[in-house]
């Protein structure tokens, strides 16, 4: 009896934390905390030293998290008077009637230069012309594998996007275009696995997505699910090679489960500096 007792303790105290940290999990998914970061890019021209991006991935507007908390996030966004809103796909979690309310906050976005965006593999299951479409009608470039220059004076900036790694095409030439070694790329891509199937060295600087930096983790270093052809390589934040550099963004949203642990959800504020 004395043993049952035990066990019987034991199994609430359980249940009692288990409960605690599903609480914890939840209100810490809906918070994203605004990371601010200086990138120096040595190709980058004199007018663009200072530049301000603001880069956004995987918010998954779903059941979990409504309009009103998209709504909010946005606010934000446009306080911190970004040139350019840089997205990285996954906009809904579940469902095509989500992506015109995303896409209907997503036009509150004010920049000084435009807001640009690829896909992400949720957003082909919605059907791959339901979320262009609705990009386009919110006044937001949809980049998978385009580019466009952003001139000041007689410099330039590459920004280019590339599909989806699971449902699209790369066609990393045509979203490139005519940018050589000299100039100075920005390369969207949802998937950062993507950075290690670059065709050349022209891409500066790689932004990405999609693994939420494993979103439930044991401490931020380890993600028991973590849909990378390369384990934990690239769980959160910085990889590099000689010529290019990559972020990979937590996101803000969540996947399936509306809990994250040790993987805080994140906007990024980039200053591009001439290094």
């Amino acid at each position: 009896m004395k043993i049952l007792k035990i066990c019987f303790s034991i199994l609430v105290s359980l249940l009692i934390a288990a409960g605690i940290l599903s609480a914890y999990g939840y209100w810490y998914a809906l918070t994203p905390r605004f990371t601010y970061r200086e990138i120096s890019l040595k190709d980058l021209p004199r007018e663009f030293d200072g530049m301000k991006v603001v880069f956004m991935s995987d918010i998954h507007l779903g059941p979990w998290c409504d309009s009103a908390w998209l709504r909010g996030i946005v606010k934000r966004v446009n306080g911190e008077k970004a040139d350019v809103v840089l997205m990285g796909g996954d906009y809904v979690e579940q469902g095509s009637a989500y992506v015109e309310p995303a896409f209907y906050e997503l036009a509150r976005l004010q920049t000084a230069e435009g807001v640009f965006g690829v896909m992400g593999n949720h957003d082909y299951l919605r059907g791959p012309q339901v979320t262009p479409l609705a990009m386009r009608r919110a006044g937001i470039h949809f980049m998978d594998n385009r580019g466009v220059w952003l001139e000041r004076g007689s410099s330039r900036v590459r920004l280019a996007g590339v599909g989806d790694m699971y449902y699209g095409e790369q066609k990393y030439d045509q979203a490139l275009g005519d940018a050589t070694t000299r100039d100075t790329v920005i390369l969207l891509s949802h998937q950062p696995d993507y950075f290690m199937d670059l065709p050349d060295n022209r891409v500066d600087l790689m932004l990405s997505g999609h693994l939420h930096g494993g979103q439930i983790t044991a401490f931020g270093k380890w993600a028991p699910i973590l849909p990378s052809r390369f384990g934990q390589k690239f769980l959160s934040g910085w990889a590099e090679t000689s010529s290019t550099k990559m972020l990979i963004t937590n996101g803000v949203g969540t996947f399936r489960f509306p809990i994250r642990l040790f993987a805080e959800p994140r906007v990024e504020v980039i200053t591009l500096r001439k290094g």
